[in-house]
């Protein structure tokens, strides 16, 4: 099975299935090596097939008739072939579902006989690709998506348009196993726990009128759980909706991200001097900040006073704009890239999954 696929403009024909009897390294050294020769043998099959519903087996005779066929390449891969024949599997797109029969002298029956049982099932594989190519673009899709969503340092859950948690990603599981301010209750509905704030998450679970109330600081809707002494954590939500008028929506759910401030982040300094005007003892304290560190421990580390620590730390918030410790280091966080996994870290999250 062959798919012609464009990038750049440039086109190249892409092996989706082959049987067994190939070996996969030469079938894919063999595309590469001739791809324009192939791509000449899929236009003329192009031209070939009719545009009605049938399924139009061409044998090579009919495609071949250049001096120098494919037929004398593809015996470089398996010398018994005898003949090949082709077809168009999927005529609403030309590009994808090309089919390629390749049979070797071993066979005892005509090549009249192969094609006629060809033509009988053909019509069921064409179905079965049909329906079957979604299924597997969108589980790719899904897949592409959560290794995605598992390379954060937030978590991630989707939630329906009835509030039952349909994804989350590994941090947002172990916000559920840690804090006791969030669970799931038995129908998969999350639930917070935590005195006024609830009201709030409650608030930016209604109308879109509930977001985007802080312009260019969208951070400022986030509520912040002090679900234990130890663990901070921020809580968002982003709807998740169609709105074809700007006065008239429909919900379809929301994606809830949880980020837990007691973990150490990795800033950049350059970037947060350079963004927000922090000097270079600024941008030291802000690093021993974002590790987790108490202004005690901030002094201690760089051999000042509590108070020059303190100081400096109001000088930070001012210039990021923020109220206290954990929104600085969010915002510090954000800037850096520091809410993704290094590649040592994900590797080290994937082996506990």
């Amino acid at each position: 099975m062959l798919d012609i696929h464009t990038v750049s403009s440039e086109r190249r024909v892409v092996p989706k299935h082959f049987t067994s009897n190939y070996d996969a390294d030469a079938v894919g050294q063999y595309f590469q090596d001739h791809n324009q020769r192939e791509l000449a043998d899929q236009d003329v099959l192009t031209s070939i097939v009719g545009p009605g519903d049938d399924i139009d087996l061409v044998p090579d005779t009919v495609l071949h008739r250049q001096e120098g066929s494919m037929n004398d390449v593809w015996r470089t891969i398996d010398r018994r072939l005898d003949w090949r024949a082709a077809a168009i599997l999927t005529k609403d797109c030309h590009d994808r579902g090309r089919l390629a029969f390749q049979f070797t002298g071993d066979s005892n029956r005509s090549k009249e006989w192969h094609l006629r049982r060809a033509a009988i099932f053909l019509p069921h594989i064409a179905k079965a690709m049909d329906l079957g190519r979604s299924i597997s673009e969108a589980q790719q899709e899904k897949r592409q998506l959560s290794e995605t969503l598992e390379s954060l340092l937030v978590g991630v859950a989707i939630m329906d348009a009835r509030g039952r948690m349909t994804f989350c990603n590994t941090e947002f599981r172990r916000h559920l196993d840690a804090a006791g301010s969030i669970r799931l209750d038995r129908h998969g509905g999350l639930l917070i726990s935590f005195g006024s704030e609830v009201a709030r998450i409650d608030h930016l679970y209604g109308s879109l009128g509930s977001h985007g109330r802080f312009g260019g600081r969208p951070r400022k809707e986030a509520v912040i759980l002090n679900a234990t002494g130890a663990q901070h954590l921020i809580v968002e939500v982003m709807p998740l909706c169609s709105a074809p008028q700007l006065d008239h929506s429909d919900s379809g759910g929301h994606i809830i991200y949880s980020i837990d401030m007691t973990r150490a982040f990795a800033i950049d300094r350059a970037r947060m001097t350079r963004l927000f005007g922090l000097t270079p003892a600024e941008a030291d304290v802000m690093a021993h900040l974002a590790e987790g560190l108490t202004s005690e421990q901030i002094a201690d580390r760089r051999d000042t006073s509590v108070m020059t620590a303190r100081t400096q730390l109001k000088s930070i918030y001012s210039k990021l704009g923020v109220s206290g410790r954990i929104q600085a280091v969010r915002v510090a966080a954000n800037s850096s890239n520091a809410f993704i996994l290094s590649g040592k870290d994900r590797d080290r999250t994937a082996a506990d999954r």
